[in-house]
Parts: structure tokens; C-alpha cells; sequence
């Protein structure tokens, strides 16, 4: 099964390559995101009263964009129990545009690896640690 995964993670790892450089090789009208802060660890519980957003515009929203389906792995100081997002809109002319096209398609395929990745570690493996154990074994790493 092990095996099975890390297929599956490098076809996701080499489809969330390719949507960036086709990102970056795509004409952009108009590109806006908003990189939503972290929450660190052990503050999961804390009332959130306000969410302040950095946003970003052209270039260095789509360079966001791409870092965040590149977001795949712990980071040591944030927590595991909240998930990091960003949020906003690419917007790709589509005439003349043929990398445009096959953004949706890579966008659909690793959303849909991400889905099968998480579903098979939850139907397989019972326990939390059983789960992190096979998220980090050497086939995956």
C-alpha cells in the first residue's frame, strides 16, 4: 500500500510542478490573493477576533498561489490541527492562452490526489499515530 501512495504523492508532487511553471508561463489579466497567517501551535482553541490578510497582486500572487498547493508538509511551529489556506482569483485570458486551458485539469487532478491520498489513509490505518506513521514512511519521503 505504501507503494500505491507514493505514486500517487509524486503524481501529485509533478502536477503541482507543472501548474507552476505553467503558471508562471501563463498571460495573467488580473491575479489577487490573500495569504490567510498560520495559526501556531497549541493556540488552535484561541477566539479569533480578527483575521488580518496580506494580500497580494500580479506576480507575487501567482507565486502564492503555486506556494500554496505546494503546501504539502509540517512546519514546526504552526499547527497540524488548523489548516493553512490563501485565498483568491487568477484570472487567465483564454484566447490565445493554450496553458490557460490546462490549468483546470491539473488543478482537478490534484485535488482529486490530495482527496484519494487522505481518504485511503483514513479507511487503512485506525489510529492517529497509525496515520502519521504511514504520512512519513520512506516510500512518501
Amino acid at each position: 500500500m505504501a507503494i500505491v501512495l507514493s505514486q500517487q504523492f509524486e503524481q501529485m508532487s509533478q502536477d503541482i510542478r507543472t501548474l507552476g511553471t505553467k503558471l508562471s508561463l501563463a498571460a495573467v489579466n488580473s491575479a489577487v490573493v490573500h495569504q490567510i497567517p498560520s495559526t501556531p501551535k497549541g493556540r488552535e482553541n484561541d477566539p479569533v477576533s480578527t483575521i488580518v490578510l496580506t494580500e497580494l497582486g500580479g506576480k507575487s500572487a501567482i507565486e502564492a498561489a503555486v506556494r500554496a498547493y505546494q503546501d504539502l508538509h509540517i512546519r514546526p511551529n504552526d499547527s497540524q490541527k488548523v489548516a493553512r489556506r490563501a485565498v483568491g482569483a487568477l484570472w487567465l485570458p483564454l484566447h490565445h492562452n493554450p496553458v490557460a486551458h490546462e490549468i483546470p485539469d491539473l488543478v482537478r487532478r490534484i485535488n482529486t490526489a490530495k482527496s484519494n491520498i487522505e481518504q485511503h489513509i483514513i479507511q487503512t490505518y485506525e489510529t492517529r499515530q497509525e496515520r502519521f506513521e504511514a504520512l512519513r514512511a520512506p516510500a512518501l519521503a
